[in-house]
């Protein structure tokens, strides 16, 4: 792969602690020996520890963390470098490397955000499809969660699912990848339409949240676990809450959309015409 690496929206249609330990305290045997009568007595001088020998104190978990975000931002950064400048293989390995060093902070989860969807489009030109839905999975994953907690928008989250719903239909699912574009559209939908109720002092009405919650079945599918690295911030289990609730938005959906059933004076006149049809 030795032309660079381009993210761009043409793909959207296809597709670790540091342990520090103090040192052994030395334990100092002093050996005596009866000195002779003779002898005048002996003048101790007291030692101390010199500076430079002292144990040197753990790192707290802050500055420990600090370094990992600092590490991991450094790798993704080299990785943009190598994509820039066309090395293939040293963008993904970069890439990789700092998704692997990411620790589970607002900022280090975005640096593994963005890592997973470089490492998609990525696959994409490698034609490693599976892995590209991997990586699209990861990233939809880790938006998902920034979103709840307030550090992702709506947009970054529609986008991220889309690239999903891409890696998705390449594999040939097109239930999950029909279920997967619906639930970005109506994220989008949904943030437009409370930024609209915010200034015409209204409440956004979708027919859906009418609808009582639809239980659904999304199997033991676990795209993520295909990439090993993944795992280290990214669980099936996440990757099954994220899928149930696009199809279950999409069920809920189909349901609100669907015609009211006929009154009693309609099943009447249908029965009346349908007898008058068969003399």
């Amino acid at each position: 792969m030795g032309k660079q690496l381009k993210i761009e929206n043409k793909y959207f249609g296809i597709l670790a602690a540091v342990a520090a330990s103090l040192g052994s305290v030395a334990i100092a045997q002093v050996a005596q020996t009866p000195e002779p009568l003779a002898s005048p007595p002996t003048v101790e001088t007291a030692t101390t520890t010199s500076p430079s020998t002292a144990p040197t104190a753990p790192a707290t978990p802050a500055v420990e963390t600090a370094a990992n975000e600092a590490a991991a931002n450094e790798a993704y950064t080299r990785g943009n470098t190598a994509n820039s400048a066309g090395d293939a293989a040293a963008a993904i390995a970069a890439w990789k490397q700092a998704y692997q060093l990411a620790p589970r902070t607002g900022a280090g989860v975005q640096i593994a955000m963005n890592s997973a969807k470089r490492l998609g489009f990525a696959m994409i030109d490698a034609q490693d499809l599976r892995s590209a839905e991997a990586y699209f999975a990861a990233e939809a994953v880790l938006t998902r969660r920034l979103y709840f907690l307030g550090e992702a928008s709506a947009r970054r989250l529609s986008e991220a699912v889309m690239h999903w719903a891409s890696g998705a239909g390449a594999m040939g699912r097109s239930n999950e990848s029909a279920a997967l574009v619906f639930y970005a559209q109506e994220i989008r939908a949904r943030a437009q339409a409370a930024s609209s109720s915010q200034i015409l002092k209204r409440d956004a009405e979708f027919k859906a949240d009418s609808v009582e919650a639809v239980r659904v079945n999304v199997g033991g599918l676990c795209v993520t676990s295909y990439i090993e690295i993944l795992a280290s911030l990214v669980s099936c289990q996440d990757e099954a809450g994220a899928r149930s609730e696009a199809v279950s938005m999409q069920s809920r959906q189909i349901i609100a959309d669907a015609p009211p059933p006929p009154t009693k004076a309609e099943r009447a006149a249908a029965e009346a015409k349908n007898k008058k049809g068969g003399e």
